[in-house]
């Protein structure tokens, strides 16, 4: 759980800088985790829910949306979520996407254990 917590926190702080109620309307990316349309719309048919983008201004919803996301697309590692929610199914992200993460994961797991 602990480990969980550390990649919703890492992630969190990446996509918004920690910002519950970000909105980027240029790129319609609502919430803490930043949640588009085609990853919510994959989390609500896989999980049979009626979340909307609006839902995800709420930092327990925007976490739910981007654990499942991962989970549905074979995230093993904490890392592998991070991965998948940057670059989608192939969870092929950018380096420096996936350096910053890990940093930011370690950072968190030393913290809260």
């Amino acid at each position: 759980m602990i480990t969980n917590l550390a990649i919703v926190l890492a992630v969190a702080m990446i996509e918004s800088g920690n910002c519950t109620g970000a909105v980027n309307r240029a790129e319609q990316a609502y919430g803490w985790h930043q949640v588009r349309a085609a990853a919510l719309h994959d989390v609500n048919r896989a999980m049979g829910t009626r979340v909307t983008l609006e839902h995800c201004l709420d930092p327990r919803v925007s976490s739910w949306v981007f654990l499942c996301y991962g989970r549905i697309y074979g995230a093993i590692s904490p890392l592998d979520h991070a991965s998948i929610w940057n670059a989608g199914p192939s969870g092929r992200a950018p380096r420096q996407y996936r350096a910053r993460v890990r940093a930011l994961w370690r950072e968190y797991r030393k913290e809260r254990s």
